[in-house]
């Protein structure tokens, strides 16, 4: 639908400009403008989107598990397990 209103746009200044040179171009650049403003309404509504979903997504990958580290049992996040940790799983448990 933007790509019809920008070539209406053109076709509206070009036809504007031919047959009133001093005010024609005022239509076709109303439109232009409200193109633009729907564009940029939509990329920041987007960009907003995107940056919730990021959130939501390192929240949701933030997982706490019982790991067995030098003989004792810690409950740690999956991001600081390191080699030789043995992981206590239960049911229920989500397996990192």
């Amino acid at each position: 639908t933007l790509q019809i209103l920008i070539v209406s746009a053109v076709v509206s200044l070009v036809i504007g400009v031919y047959d009133d040179p001093a005010a024609g171009y005022v239509e076709g650049c109303a439109i232009l403008s409200a193109v633009l403003i729907v564009s940029v309404v939509t990329a920041v509504n987007d960009y907003e989107k995107e940056k919730q979903f990021r959130e939501l997504s390192d929240a949701n990958d933030d997982i706490d598990v019982v790991a067995i580290r030098s003989g004792k049992a810690h409950q740690i996040s999956i991001a600081d397990l390191v080699i030789g940790d043995v992981i206590s799983i239960e049911a229920g448990d989500q397996i990192p």
